[in-house]
């Protein structure tokens, strides 16, 4: 049994070739890698978006169906943005109770609640940001119309929905 006594090591042509089959491999892995992040990144955003959104217009949705339909009032901002005013109670075990609620996206794309108290004060929040456009369309035998759409990051979501609201007018 002959053994094998050359001790050279590789020749600068292998070392050429190894260093440059690594490299593939190192970039084919790096593209992988960063296209994973991104998707992720793409995902993430998305699904932020659409949870704005989706909660967003549960809270309008849940508010408008308790509204008072005569004091539904609709108002256009401008060609992207309306804002509605209405009167609804805040506490189902409190019909009576009525507050004054406002939804209105601002310029910054911010969309404000702001609940005006019938014993006094105001309470303002944001409940989405990123509303390029809302639309409020009080229809036919007080049904009313929402579109919304909310915007991050080049990557939009649109919602609509139909609402009648639960509450007669009052008599005055």
């Amino acid at each position: 049994m002959k053994l094998l006594r050359n001790k050279k090591g590789m020749s600068g042509v292998e070392f050429v070739v190894a260093t440059v089959i690594v490299s593939m491999i190192v970039l084919v892995l790096y593209d992988v890698l960063r296209e994973t992040t991104n998707t992720y990144k793409y995902q993430d955003v998305q699904t932020n978006s659409v949870q704005q959104a989706r909660n967003a217009m549960e809270k309008m949705v849940r508010e408008i169906r308790q509204a008072d339909i005569s004091t539904i009032v609709v108002t256009t901002l401008d060609a992207n943005r309306d804002r509605i005013d209405f009167k609804a109670p805040l506490e189902l075990e409190n019909p009576d109770d009525l507050q004054t609620i406002r939804y209105e996206p601002q310029v910054n794309g911010d969309l404000q609640r702001t609940i005006t108290y019938t014993a006094g004060g105001t309470d303002v929040n944001i409940v989405a940001t990123g509303v390029t456009k809302l639309y409020f369309n009080p229809e036919y035998e007080g049904e009313v119309a929402i579109r919304l759409r909310v915007t991050n990051s080049n990557q939009s979501v649109n919602m609509a929905t139909k609402i009648f609201p639960r509450n007669k007018p009052q008599d005055q």
